[in-house]
């Protein structure tokens, strides 16, 4: 596998483990379900939502595409630049666009490239089916807050790198579920519950 960019969705869920997680959950949505990504960079994710989407599924990806000021990711987000480049991508905009243009589901991708909290003003309250949030990891209580409120009540939630020594994503995540009373679990890397 190596550094290619385009896996199989068999190599996606191998090496990413959660992704086969959120396709089963959007399988499980209405017919007429929004999801809503924060933090799409590449596409892996949305491409696993959208392998299981329905025809009325809307899956919003939203991502300025402009990295963070964290300097783990920072870090991580400049390799990865570098890489797009060597294999001619200008950025992981254009890796995005290709990557989701190729899956076969039934749903319909929206590219939303704004900051969550600009984009946030787009989703009234509970008037999403499911979210997954993996943006800046240094500030998930930031968006958990902004945008659990816009989930409707039953609609799934899922907050990714909540074991990561690195961000304080678990600790926020956890604050979070004890102060608003949600039953949350772990699956994978992935921290999830109904609301």
């Amino acid at each position: 596998m190596g550094e290619k960019f385009f896996y199989t969705r068999e190599e996606m869920y191998e090496i990413y483990p959660y992704l086969e997680v959120l396709e089963k959950a959007v399988s499980t949505l209405p017919e007429d379900a929004v999801v809503v990504e924060l933090g799409c960079w590449s596409g892996k994710a949305t491409c696993a939502m959208l392998f299981a989407s329905k025809a009325g599924h809307k899956i919003v990806a939203i991502d300025h595409f402009g990295g963070t000021d964290n300097a783990v990711e920072r870090s991580h987000f400049d390799v990865m630049r570098e890489k797009l480049g060597e294999v001619g991508f200008d950025s992981p905009k254009d890796l995005f666009l290709e990557s989701v243009k190729n899956v076969p589901g039934r749903g319909q991708v929206f590219l939303n490239e704004d900051d969550f909290d600009n984009a946030a003003g787009s989703f009234p309250p509970e008037s999403i089916d499911m979210i997954f949030i993996d943006g800046n990891h240094v500030s998930a209580m930031h968006d958990m807050l902004v945008w659990v409120p816009r989930v409707k009540k039953g609609g799934r939630v899922f907050v990714h790198d909540v074991n990561c020594p690195h961000f304080t994503v678990a600790e926020e995540f956890q604050i979070f579920c004890e102060y608003y009373g949600f039953d949350w679990d772990m699956d994978y890397d992935l921290g999830c519950f109904t609301k």
